[in-house]
This record gives structure tokens, C-alpha cells and sequence, in this order.
């Protein structure tokens, strides 16, 4: 009889399958037992089992973790096989166990990889190579999570810490299970070692880039070393002429040169009709020698001095997550570091800040403003993404004008009312030129001057809230950037007449102010419209009013902005600082009928006084609150939510008015060009400085639109 815990062998067999091998290697039949097997100790032999094996049970380490028993062979049907033990889970390595929170990782990189690799059309090849091989190296899966965790901690500042523990965590992970492979020499190693190297580099520099403002120079420029070690133009001449009255050494000198070769390939590949971009960039680190690095860690000035021609590259590559102000940085330093003879040879502070934006944005490639978090205006980033191309039934527009709104506003500052992304581009209106269109779009050509529709797919009729949710820069993304993809009925033609700037006012202030006058009941000739305020909605009110022939009443704070009113056809200004019952006033001018139509903009504070002037069977048409600007809460000496509010989200009477259809739009714009009506711009603002075209609008000293011009 067996012993207790012995297995049954198979007959005729040879060699055991766990044996020492001492015995494998004599080809005869181990008995297993340990530490010392009979025949070892019988012929007086060293004795070694070797390790075990860990069990495999899967091709990814997705596989391996999901797999059951039911993958096993029955021990009922092969008797005569020893019967597997099920997987333990201990036995796998740790690092090679991934949870559903790798997976939300993974799904992230999947997703999105395009946008935060900048990977174009031509790129996602290699794109598709990361997923593919990381799906068969657990290392460098690994490594694609942890630099999707560190991506993620630039999206979501509230979890931005717990993102950075995870993408540290998995990056040692990483490493361990690279070291572990140094080894494997397989071509598929090879692949995979080559784009673990890439997204190491990357890693460290997000990680040098997200801790710059508590690093000294010498930090930073020890960071960056250690990234070109990792990753591996046109002032080429400049570069040359330095080296030539150097006194390196010849290898040292010869490691400069290299670099600077390097450096101007870079800078060509990247104007070159085939540019990729950033990627291009980061080849720089795999051209340059490695005593060059050296040459770096000691100081040597030579070295600093090409690479801070490198750094003019990255700073204007600075909207790249990975990098943002790291080629300012380095060039303040080395600056800072190398005496005044050097100073010629520098590239000079001021032209490096006064680099414009366009020369960031190179083939395929498109800039935006992005709100990581609705904190206030300083929260505006500069962000670098791929421009795409349509697909069926859409078309490509460059965006050339970005208006702003008093929407855009509380969007940016958090207390927007209406759901939407955490984070996202901002910008409610905008113009632009088709630049590409999709398949089966035959009503726009290359070329087209178009206005975006601002609910996306509110065409015609009511507006339901199912609609309402395709409206742009708060409950989608937003214009306020180069590029974006609309579906083919998101856009309608802009009249010959009005420029870029001047349509981009139109969609939300002017639409909104027609829907008031003419979404209900028409507008009369000889009735009349109150209008409070000069802001976007109002101006457009006043000019649409005046052109049916409608007396009209303005309500402002400042007597300026009243004359300009008159200016735009107003028949009475009241200026309410000077008569604050400005309801009463409007009675007298009625011979106490009252007016037949309120833009009411003010909602808690100013909704009491609109009922004490409208005229029977008159219409308050309530815009906005701009008195409450958390208007779902009590808010300071206010008691109770927004009445006017509630009628905005209610759509009910008194009216609750939002910005109309496409089909409104269309109708507006012919009455626009048959009475070349124009919108009043108070101001025109660079796209380096949309934070200061947004402070502009918050600060509410002006009459008329804020425009952002796109070059």
C-alpha cells in the first residue's frame, strides 16, 4: 500500500517531472524525495532541485488572474496523470497581479492616449504597439498605468495625490519586473524594453515638471540629465561657432558637436512636412552621445549652452502635459549659472517668452484651453492635442473667433448650474473656416465661413433638456481652441458681411435676445422693450428692437454707457444709481401702461421691480441672474432659490428664455444681413491672453461682446 501523499506515477516513465536534476541530467528516474533523492544518495552525488516554476494560466496577466479551475483537465478523466494543484494566487508574482483599478488605468490609455501622447494619424501605429506588447509584459504594463496615473493627476486635481501614489507605485513595479529581464534577449524583450525606456522618460520628466516649484536649478538640471539618460534649429550655426574657439578636450568637443548635429536634425524634422511633432522632440535624447550626458552632470558650460537651445524646443512644446514650463526653466538657470561670457551665445530670455503660441502647433496638431478644475480663470491651461480628422457626417473647422459670455464665466469659477464634464475646453461661441469635411457632407465644401450652433442638435421647435445637454463649453466641450469636429448641422453659414469676430457674438447674446423678442410672440411695431443693462443680450436686444420699430428703455449704472445705447437707437436711458425705482420711471414714460417686453438679466434683485413694469398681458423674458450667482442656494441677504433662475430652467412664464435653434439662427442672421445690424465689441483679446479677456468680462465694465481672436 502507498504511502500517505505519495502520487501514482505513470508506468514506464522515465524521468519524473519535478526530479532533481542531478537525475535529469543523468536521464534516470527520480523518486523526489527531499532534501536528497536515494539515488543521489546511493552514488554519493550533490543533490539540487531547482526552484519551482510559477504557473502560468494566461497570455496577460489579465488571463492569469481571471483563470479558474475549469481550465483544468478532470482528474476523473486522466487518472493517470498527477492531478494539478488549482493556480495560487501567491505563487504569481505581485507585480504581475493587476486589480479593476489598473483596469479603469488601461481604459484611460485606451481611451485617450492619442490626446495625452499627442499621438497623430501617423503616430497610432505606434501607439497601438504600446497596448499590444504591454498586454504581453506585465512590466511594461506597469509602466503604460503608471504614466496614464500621472496623466490623470493633471486632469482631477481632488484626487491628483492618490493618482501620484499609484503612478509611483506601479512605476517600482515596473522597474522590478524590468530588472528581472534584463536578461531576455527575444526580439519581443526587445520591443518592449525600447518602449519601457520612452515611457520611463516620459514619467520622470512629468514627475520633474510636476515638483518644479520646490526644486533649486541644480535639482532641475540634474532631473533633466537623468531624463535624456533615460530616453535616449536654426541655432545649429550659433552652436558651431562657439565650438570652434573652444577649449574642450577632442572627445568632449566631438560629444558636443554630435549633440549639436543632433539638435539641428531635430529642429528640421520637426518644420518638416512630416513632423511629429513632440515626438520628434524627444528623439534628441536617443541622438546625442553618452559623454555628452556627462559633460551635463559636470557643468561643463559648452554642454549647458546647447542645452539650453534644446530647452527654446521645449518650451514651445510647453502645452505637452509632460513638459509645461521645464524649457523656461532651464534656460533661466543655465543663464543664471554661466558667467557673462557666455551670454552671447545664449538664447536671450525675452525671445524665448515672446515666442508665439502658433509655432507650437506644427502638422497635425492643435492648441486648446483646458479647465483641469472650475476654480477661477487662473486655472486656464494651454494644452497641445491632435487634430483630427471628420468622420462620416462631420466637418473639420478652424476656429478663428471665440466671444465670450457671462455663462463662460460662472463655468470657469464653478458654480455653472447645469451638469457637465469635471473638466473640459471652455467657450461658448465661435466662427471659424471648414478646413475638412467627412464623408456624405455635400452642403459644405473646403472653405465654407460657418457659426457654430450652440445646442448642438437643437434644430428647430422646442428645446427639450435630452437637447440641452449638447450645449457647448458647459455641458460639452467648449470652441476656445484651434480646431473642432461638428456634426455637419452644427454650423450654418456666416453672412459676407460680418467678419470672424463679429459672428463669433452671435450664437448665444444675439440668438438669446431673438428668441426673447421673437420665440413666443412676435415683436410689434410701436410696442415697448426694456432693456436692462448694456451687455451682450441686451445690445442685441436694443439693436433687434429698434430695427422692428419698437421704442426701447435701457437701464445702466453709468451715463457713458447710456449715450452709447442712444447711439444704438435707444429711445429712453435711466441711469438707476441716479433713480434707483427705475420701474417707476419706466410707468411715466408709458403713461402708466407699463412695457410690453423685459429682458430681465438681474433675476432675485431686480425680478420685483420687472413685475412692477411690465404693462398688461406683457412678457418678462428672464436671461439670466447676474444679482445671484449661486442661484440653486440662499446666497448672501438673499432668501430662498432664484425665481428667475427657476423660470430659465423651467422654460415656464414668467418665460424662462435660453439661446434658440439652428433654424432661429438661420432666420436671425437674414434679418441681421437685410439690416447689416453689427454687435458692438468692447474689446479684442490675443489667445495668449484669454485669462485676460475672461478677468475683462468678470470685471463688467463693458458695453458690447469680448472677443478672443484664433490666428
Amino acid at each position: 500500500m502507498q504511502a500517505e501523499g505519495s502520487r501514482k506515477l505513470r508506468q514506464g516513465h522515465r524521468k519524473s517531472r519535478n526530479g532533481c536534476t542531478t537525475c535529469k541530467k543523468r536521464h534516470i528516474k527520480c523518486d523526489e524525495k527531499r532534501p536528497e533523492c536515494a539515488n543521489c544518495s546511493i552514488s554519493e552525488r550533490t543533490c539540487h532541485y531547482a526552484p519551482p516554476q510559477k504557473r502560468k494560466t494566461g497570455s496577460s496577466p489579465y488571463e492569469t488572474e481571471l483563470t479558474t479551475l475549469s481550465a483544468f483537465p478532470a482528474a476523473s478523466v486522466f487518472a493517470d496523470l498527477p492531478v494539478p494543484s488549482p493556480p495560487d494566487l501567491h505563487e504569481i508574482e505581485s507585480d504581475d497581479l493587476f486589480t479593476f483599478g489598473h483596469l479603469n488605468l488601461l481604459y484611460h490609455v485606451q481611451e485617450h492616449m492619442a490626446d495625452w501622447m499627442m499621438m497623430t494619424d501617423r503616430l497610432q501605429p505606434l501607439a497601438n504597439g504600446y497596448i499590444t506588447t504591454a498586454l504581453k509584459t506585465p512590466y511594461l504594463m506597469n509602466q503604460l498605468l503608471a504614466l496614464s496615473a500621472m496623466h490623470l493627476k493633471t486632469i482631477d486635481k481632488h484626487t491628483a495625490q492618490s493618482y501620484m501614489n499609484t503612478a509611483t507605485h506601479l512605476r517600482h513595479r515596473a522597474l522590478r519586473g524590468f530588472n528581472k529581464c534584463l536578461d531576455d534577449t527575444s526580439e519581443s524583450n526587445s520591443t518592449a524594453q525600447f518602449f519601457f525606456a520612452s515611457l520611463l522618460a516620459l514619467h520622470y520628466l512629468a514627475e520633474t515638471v510636476a515638483g518644479l516649484a520646490d526644486q533649486d536649478f541644480a535639482m532641475t538640471l540634474d532631473c533633466m540629465v537623468n531624463y535624456l539618460r533615460l530616453h535616449r534649429g536654426a541655432r545649429v550655426m550659433v552652436l558651431a561657432s562657439m565650438l570652434e574657439t573652444s577649449e574642450l578636450n577632442e572627445e568632449s568637443r566631438k560629444a558636443c558637436e554630435q549633440a549639436t548635429e543632433a539638435l539641428g536634425f531635430v529642429m528640421h524634422r520637426i518644420q518638416g512636412p512630416n513632423s511629429w511633432g513632440v515626438h520628434d522632440l524627444m528623439a534628441w535624447s536617443n541622438l546625442i552621445p553618452w559623454r555628452f550626458l556627462t559633460l551635463l552632470e559636470k557643468q561643463i558650460p559648452e554642454a549647458l549652452v546647447i542645452l539650453a537651445h534644446y530647452a527654446v524646443l521645449l518650451h514651445r512644446f510647453r502645452a505637452f502635459w509632460c513638459m509645461d514650463d521645464i524649457g523656461k526653466r532651464l534656460v533661466e538657470g543655465i543663464s543664471g549659472l554661466l558667467a557673462a561670457y557666455w551670454a552671447s551665445w545664449l538664447p536671450k530670455l525675452e525671445t524665448i517668452l515672446a515666442v508665439e503660441y502658433r509655432e507650437l502647433w506644427l502638422v497635425e496638431i492643435g492648441a486648446v484651453y483646458w479647465l483641469p478644475e472650475k476654480k477661477g480663470f487662473d486655472s486656464l491651461q494651454l494644452r497641445a492635442v491632435p487634430k483630427k480628422p471628420p468622420q462620416l457626417g462631420q466637418i473639420l473647422v478652424r476656429i478663428k473667433a471665440v466671444s465670450l459670455n457671462w455663462r463662460d464665466g460662472i463655468v470657469a469659477i464653478g458654480t455653472y448650474p447645469f451638469p457637465g464634464p469635471d473638466a473640459l475646453v471652455p467657450g461658448s461661441d465661435g466662427a471659424g473656416i471648414i478646413e475638412a469635411v467627412g464623408e456624405a457632407v455635400t452642403e459644405w465644401k473646403v472653405g465654407d465661413r460657418v457659426v457654430a450652433n450652440f445646442t448642438q442638435e437643437h434644430i428647430a421647435g422646442r428645446l427639450t433638456r435630452d437637447v440641452g445637454l449638447t450645449q457647448l463649453g458647459g455641458e460639452t466641450q467648449g470652441l476656445l481652441g484651434e480646431y473642432f469636429i461638428f456634426p455637419k448641422t452644427g454650423v450654418v453659414k456666416i453672412p459676407d458681411y460680418l467678419s470672424f469676430e463679429a459672428a463669433s457674438c452671435l450664437p448665444c447674446a444675439a440668438l438669446t435676445a431673438w428668441n426673447a423678442l421673437y420665440g413666443l410672440t412676435p415683436l410689434r411695431p410701436g410696442q415697448t422693450v426694456l432693456l436692462q443693462g448694456t451687455g451682450g443680450v441686451s445690445t442685441f436686444a436694443l439693436q433687434i428692437a429698434h430695427a422692428a420699430g419698437a421704442k426701447t428703455i435701457v437701464t445702466s449704472s453709468s451715463d457713458d454707457k447710456l449715450a452709447k445705447a442712444k447711439d444704438l437707437g435707444a429711445t429712453y436711458g435711466i441711469n438707476y444709481n441716479k433713480t434707483p425705482d427705475w420701474a417707476a420711471e419706466a410707468m411715466k414714460i408709458t403713461k402708466g401702461k407699463g412695457v410690453d417686453h423685459i429682458i430681465e438679466i438681474g433675476g432675485t434683485l431686480t425680478l420685483q421691480a420687472s413685475f412692477n413694469a411690465i404693462g398688461f398681458n406683457g412678457q418678462i423674458h428672464c436671461i439670466g441672474h447676474i444679482t445671484n450667482p449661486d442661484p440653486l442656494g440662499a446666497g448672501k441677504d438673499l432668501r430662498g432659490p432664484d425665481a428667475a433662475f427657476l423660470a430659465l430652467d423651467r422654460l415656464c412664464i414668467v418665460r424662462g428664455v435660453v439661446v434658440g435653434s439652428r433654424e432661429q439662427l438661420q432666420d436671425m442672421l437674414e434679418c441681421f444681413e437685410a439690416n447689416e445690424i453689427r454687435p458692438v465689441i468692447d474689446r479684442v483679446f490675443s489667445f495668449e491672453k484669454a485669462r485676460e479677456a475672461y478677468e475683462h468680462l468678470w470685471s463688467s465694465t463693458h458695453t458690447g461682446k469680448v472677443v478672443i481672436q484664433v490666428p
